[in-house]
């Protein structure tokens, strides 16, 4: 009885990692295939409605300002191994909040 429990536990593991990814994987479908204009449009907002030093993030609309300066190439590379360390190392944290989602979302 305990191996069954044990092998139904990790299908269930298994089964409930691949729900996790696909949430993953239509979240960032869904953000790729947001428009260049609805970005515009939602960094703009916040300049119509100024912004305070107390709002919890930072005004949208203050970028372009950084971005006129001149680009320097990136100091820290990212090859495929340290971002494969990355992943490895935040996958819990993802794994919960993809749990977190979907409980919350369920339905």
């Amino acid at each position: 009885m305990a191996a069954t429990r044990s092998g139904d536990g990790s299908q269930g593991h298994e089964a409930r990692e691949v729900i996790e990814r696909e949430r993953w994987e239509r979240l960032a479908a869904r953000i790729g295939s947001t428009p260049g204009t609805e970005h515009e449009r939602r960094r703009r907002v916040p300049a119509r409605r100024g912004h305070s030093l107390d709002d919890t993030h930072p005004p949208t609309h203050l970028p372009p300002l950084l971005t006129a300066a001149e680009q320097q190439p990136g100091r820290v590379v990212c090859d495929a191994s340290r971002a494969q360390s990355i992943a490895a190392e935040l996958a819990p944290a993802r794994a919960r909040l993809a749990r977190t989602l979907i409980r919350h979302n369920a339905g």
